[in-house]
């Protein structure tokens, strides 16, 4: 027999060999079991023990020792560095239980070029040379960051990939010296090809604090593209600018809010946000309650720096910010700041209560200060004011720094000039389209300041102080648009209402926007309003009146002593009145909207032109009873007027009537026999009343059988 002895020793040499491979490449997991600085069960001697071994480790923490609140001091900086193509998750027992603490000597991590580590569930605080400095692909969850510093990022410095969620940083520093585009309080990224992404994360209270060239308060992305969402940023201060964020590079921010932030050297930048030479996009977010010492209380945006860089900021509120102008005679711009060569766009929002002031009498720009291209669409600008010129919005700039506002509302601003609106070159133009300047304040020009050129459709109550050119037939002015105050009314900002009888309603004339300021249609166009010559019908200003709500409407009828019972004809299609009018061939219908109602008149129409009606209105209620009402046809019924105080217009409420059909289907048939019959005997309930066409006696009957089959194949014409 042949001898395959040494062919199986050497096979299972060779499997034993793989398969010790496989396992020594397999992930593995390191407990901490103390709160030891290094030696066996510590957390350094973890992460050795993972930057040694291959695969993709995880380091957990002992819960005998972790279910209550420890700390780890370190004497010196944990590395993390695992073999090229693994990662390291650390999974720490909750910020409220773990505390690594750099004791204000040592940083506590650093993330190795091309690594990929995973921090959660853990605090990190007293750093001193940041709480981590990442080169690698870093994930951060579910962490406190406080009382680290740092020259730049005190709690985490940044130059590949950084993903934060769910962290809180508090009192962080950077107090670095005067390093051209240094800082971050909290976080600091560095290079052009950085990735951040943050989300559902606090910044409170972090510190930019050396005079000279550091920024941001809480974050510095001085390159690099950050993605920020869902996040707050509250009391956060910068010593030179951007009391929150600096930003050098690409900036996107969404859901996000700012409060209470604020930088303090005369020569300071952006309460909130300092973006110098960056493209920085805002969507709906709230910047409120923020300060500046110079320029810019909530947003400092210079684009010269990096030309051609932009500016966009959507459905945001931008409110009560302040610059000013005690420390440096150019305080300007007490909501916005926005200067430089690229274009802006803000859309779809709120700039409200902002001020420029002080002692001295310096300081343009109440809501904005502007010298770059802008436009301004579908947004509110009220209630801010300056010391000098331009309560709402002060324009200066180059030929080329064209301001265009289209369908806004400039209301209850004040300045010394230009309340509303103040052209402050003579070079730069200021388009007004479709829009309200009304009810603001000024010694000189309460309305519009200079030379202004309209391309229509827009309601200027006071026009002393403005040169207006271009457009001006259809122009509206000398007279009060009639708004209401500055409140919710629906969509994601506050706005001004146009109130019933407001001269602004059906009156303008735009054609590129297809929603207003709170996301409601344009056009709505009201019948009963002649629109203005060569106009659409849609309304002057960011606010569009609609139709008051609708909250329910029904026919009503009383089941003998079953009590009263409602069909809702509110769906599409109407479901029809399947029982029997009353005496003349009456019948009720019910109207309820969201808000008490006045209601000017009532049309009924109906197939045979017979039916009428009369109505009464009680609060948010209108009862319309209708007479002679025949079988088997449409009846349409229209609410004259109704005005809620802020919607108005005519309300049209279609219906049919056929006796029989207790399906809803249109048409009388063998369904609705079987179904009238399948419940006689039975005492009316809101379960069945439609099957008591004849409403009479409190239950179904033999009469009701009788009445639905006299009325089989009858349809709605």
């Amino acid at each position: 027999m042949r001898n395959t002895t040494p062919f199986f020793k050497t096979l299972t040499t060779s499997l034993l060999i793989l398969i010790y491979s496989v396992a020594g490449a397999a992930a593995a997991t390191f407990p901490v079991t103390n709160t030891n600085n290094l030696g066996a069960g510590s957390l350094r001697q973890a992460v050795l023990d993972s930057n040694a071994a291959a695969g993709s480790d995880t380091i957990v923490f002992d819960p005998a020792v972790f279910s209550t609140p420890q700390t780890i001091t370190l004497a010196s900086v944990i590395t993390i560095n695992p073999a090229t193509g693994d990662s390291l998750t650390i999974t720490g027992p909750g910020a409220n239980l773990l505390t690594i603490s750099g004791n204000n000597a040592v940083r506590i991590f650093n993330v190795s070029a091309g690594d990929t580590v995973s921090i959660s569930g853990m605090t990190l605080t007293m750093a001193a040379t940041g709480a981590i400095d990442n080169d690698g692909n870093l994930t951060v969850t579910n962490s406190t960051f406080n009382a680290n510093t740092s020259g730049s990022g005190g709690a985490i410095s940044n130059s590949a990939s950084l993903t934060v969620v769910g962290c809180t940083f508090t009192n962080n520093i950077t107090n670095g010296g005067s390093a051209t585009g240094n800082g971050g309080g909290a976080i600091f990224t560095s290079s052009s090809t950085a990735m951040v992404t943050i989300s559902d994360s606090t910044f409170d209270g972090n510190r930019q604090t050396v005079a000279g060239a550091h920024t941001g308060g809480a974050i510095r992305n001085r390159f690099g593209t950050m993605n920020i969402t869902n996040s707050t940023f509250s009391n956060n201060t910068a010593l030179n600018g951007g009391g929150a964020i600096s930003n050098g590079e690409n900036l996107s921010i969404t859901g996000s809010t700012f409060t209470g932030n604020s930088t303090a050297s005369a020569l300071s930048d952006g309460g909130a946000i300092s973006n110098s030479g960056g493209a920085l996009t805002i969507t709906s977010s709230v910047i409120t309650g923020n300060s500046t010492a110079n320029r810019g209380g909530g947003i400092y945006h210079n684009s010269a720096v990096i030309s051609g860089t932009s500016l966009s900021i959507t459905d945001s509120t931008i409110s009560n910010n302040t610059a000013n102008s005690d420390n440096n005679t150019t305080g300007d711009g007490g909501g916005l700041f926005l200067t430089g060569t690229g274009s802006g766009s803000i859309s779809g929002s709120t700039i409200s209560g902002n001020s420029v002031g002080g002692t001295s009498s310096a300081g343009d720009g109440g809501g904005i200060d502007v010298s770059l291209p802008l436009t301004l669409t579908n947004s509110t600008i009220s209630g801010n004011s300056s010391v000098r010129n331009g309560g709402g919005i002060y324009a200066t700039g180059g030929s080329t720094a064209t301001v265009t506002i289209e369908s806004c509302t400039i209301v209850n601003n004040t300045a010394v000039t230009g309340g509303g609106v103040n052209r402050g070159s003579t070079t730069n133009p200021v388009n007004l389209r479709n829009s309200i300047f009304a009810n603001n304040t000024a010694s000189t020009a309460p309305d519009v300041s200079g030379s202004v050129v309209s391309q229509g459709y827009n309601l200027i109550e006071n026009t002393t102080g403005a040169t207006i050119t271009g457009d001006t037939a259809t122009n509206i002015t000398g007279v009060d648009p009639n708004l209401g105050p500055l409140v919710d009314n629906g969509g994601p900002t506050l706005t001004h209402a146009l109130l019933a009888g407001s001269p602004a309603v059906d009156k303008g004339g735009t054609t590129d926007l297809i929603i207003d300021q709170r996301g409601s249609i344009r056009t709505f166009d009201n019948a009963a309003i002649p629109n203005a010559v060569g106009g659409n019908g849609t309304d002057i200003g960011a606010f569009e009146v609609e139709l008051p709500v609708v909250t329910g409407v029904a026919s009503r009828k009383v089941h003998g002593g079953a009590g009263t019972f409602d069909i809702s004809l509110l769906t599409t299609p109407p479901v029809t009145e399947c029982r029997l009018a009353g005496a003349g061939g009456t019948y009720q219908v019910i109207v309820t909207f969201a808000n008490p109602v006045s209601v000017s008149g009532l049309s009924v129409m109906s197939s045979d032109g017979l039916a009428g009606g009369t109505r009464s209105v009680n609060g948010a209620v209108v009862t319309v009873d209708l007479t002679a009402v025949a079988d088997a046809q449409t009846v349409g019924i229209t609410l004259i007027n109704v005005n809620d105080g802020i919607r108005s217009g005519d309300v049209f409420i279609p219906f049919g009537v056929l006796l029989g059909d207790t399906t809803g289907n249109g048409s009388v048939s063998a369904s609705d026999i079987g179904q009238v019959k399948g419940q006689s005997g039975q005492a009316v309930t809101a379960a069945n009343f439609r099957t008591d066409v004849n409403v009479s006696g409190g239950s179904i009957s033999a009469s009701d059988v009788g009445l639905v089959k006299s009325r089989s194949g009858a349809t709605i014409p």
